[in-house]
C-alpha cells in the first residue's frame, strides 16, 4: 500500500506537490524561448542530410567539416530569423543580436 505524503511535511517540496501552476505569461514564455524537440527535429529534416552530403564530399579534415556544418546550420536559423522579419524589426533584431554577441 502507497503511503500517502503529508503536504505539511516540510520535505514535500521536494515531490514537487507543493509548486504552484506556472501562469500564462510563463507558459508563453517557456514555449518562445524553451528548448523545444520538435523545433530541433524539422529543422534537422530540413537541412541535415543535404549539409552533411555537401560536406561529407568536400577534401577537408574532419575538425573543419564539423565546423562548416555549424557555420551553416547558424547561418540557416539566423537567415530563417531575420529573413522572416519585417524589415525594420528585422534589421533591429540583428543590431541587438550583434550586440549580445559583442560582433
Amino acid at each position: 500500500m502507497a503511503e500517502r505524503i503529508n503536504l505539511d511535511d516540510p520535505n514535500a517540496d521536494l515531490f514537487g506537490l507543493n509548486e504552484e501552476e506556472p501562469s500564462e505569461e510563463e507558459l508563453i514564455e517557456k514555449h518562445l524561448y524553451g528548448k523545444n524537440p520538435g523545433r530541433v527535429a524539422a529543422l534537422g529534416d530540413l537541412t541535415y542530410e543535404l549539409m552533411a552530403k555537401e560536406v561529407d564530399e568536400l577534401d577537408i579534415p574532419e575538425d573543419a567539416k564539423r565546423k562548416m556544418i555549424f557555420s551553416m546550420t547558424a547561418n540557416s536559423v539566423l537567415d530563417l530569423i531575420f529573413d522572416a522579419s519585417p524589415v525594420d524589426l528585422g534589421l533591429e533584431s540583428v543590431s541587438y543580436f550583434d550586440t549580445c554577441i559583442a560582433a
